[in-house]
């Protein structure tokens, strides 16, 4: 697993343009301290990472490394903390290789090998994460993150299922424990349990430092359970916290089109819409949000904004996705329309026409 490409360019387009917002970024949770150290390793927005990706901040220097001529325990301290430091900037064939030297010199760590493990569940290498977690649990048996991180190499086997009765069993004894709570929410949510995540979800907004992600998954398992009007509060309550985010101004959108305030949805569309920064997400993320809003724009029958976002949406996507457009108009009803994987006023026309009929519409939004 590397960066999201999605914070790759928030933070490239922040930088460039001098405003380091660090509140405009898809932040991970642990970013906001209330993740063990549990799991695969998430992105923190630090100021190391930020002059990772800055052509105007100096990089960070690593820790020094250790003089052959120190002893075992002062280079495996070395170590560990070079493989930390390349973990926090995400540069983990590094962290590797710095990890590997570290286990050599302690192999008997239970904290080097809970390390490893997550490190290779990181970099998708499966099985090495679970011998690595499979010893750290031997080593350290009353440890709830060792237990997490094994919880979690269950589910990326995938073993599902195995991963649930493991979170299960953490909570069962360590109640507190909030990353195996979120990560037992994102598990039910991915298995249609909105109910059974909303247990864990509620626990967790309640408590004493609830984080962004909290309400955002609190929205979204309301929305599942048809309770818009709290999934409404959900997303209000994370935008307090980061303004101006567009999955949660999108997400908020969703929730107000359900209770029929087209007028709400819009106006949080067009806010995400409109932030410059957006134009460094990935092209199907923007076409999604352009989408989104046109179809509230075709059922306020504003023909020509709801045409403009579609042809937006299209051209974001490229030449492939115009003339993915362009041949099922030919296909539906359209002989006329050009295939040449370009906009014209043409097919703006054709589109509008298009727009009139909901199986074409419908069709024109898969191609993008």
């Amino acid at each position: 697993m590397t960066i999201p490409l999605r914070t790759i360019a928030l933070i490239a387009f922040t930088l460039a343009t001098g405003n380091v917002n660090v509140s405009a970024i898809e932040i991970a949770p642990s970013a906001r301290g209330w993740e063990p150290g549990a799991g695969r390793f998430r992105m923190q927005i630090t100021q190391c990472v930020i002059a990772k990706f800055s052509k105007r901040i100096p990089p960070c220097e690593p820790p020094a490394a250790a003089d052959r001529t120190e002893d075992a325990d002062a280079r495996a301290t070395s170590l560990r903390k070079r493989a930390l430091f390349f973990i926090e900037i995400q540069s983990f064939p590094e962290a590797r290789r710095e990890l590997d030297a570290f286990l050599l010199l302690q192999p008997d760590s239970a904290e080097a090998r809970h390390l490893s493990a997550r490190l290779a569940l990181t970099m998708g290498n499966i099985a090495l994460a679970g011998t690595e977690i499979a010893i750290a649990r031997r080593l350290s048996p009353n440890n709830p993150d060792v237990h997490a991180t094994y919880a979690e190499q269950l589910e990326a086997r995938p073993a599902a299922y195995e991963a649930l009765r493991e979170f299960d069993a953490i909570l069962d004894r360590w109640p507190d424990h909030a990353f195996s709570r979120i990560r037992r929410a994102q598990l039910l949510l991915s298995h249609n349990k909105p109910l059974d995540a909303l247990r864990d979800l509620d626990l967790l907004v309640s408590g004493k430092h609830p984080a962004i992600e909290h309400f955002n998954l609190r929205a979204v398992a309301n929305l599942k359970v048809g309770q818009p009007l709290r999934a409404i509060e959900d997303y209000t309550a994370a935008l307090q916290r980061a303004p101006g985010a567009h999955h949660l101004l999108s997400g908020r959108a969703r929730a107000y089109e359900q209770v029929g305030d087209d007028d709400a949805a819009l106006r949080d569309l067009s806010a995400a819409l409109d932030d410059p920064a957006l134009r460094s997400i990935p092209p199907r993320e923007l076409g999604e949000l352009l989408m989104q809003r046109a179809f509230i724009l075709l059922r306020s029958k504003r023909f020509d904004e709801a045409v403009a976002d579609v042809t937006a949406a299209l051209v974001k996507g490229g030449t492939p996705s115009v003339l993915r457009a362009q041949v099922f108009l030919r296909q539906n009803g359209f002989p006329d329309v050009p295939l040449d994987g370009r906009n014209s006023e043409a097919l703006g026309q054709v589109l509008k026409a298009c727009l009139g009929l909901n199986a074409c519409f419908q069709g024109i939004t898969r191609k993008i």
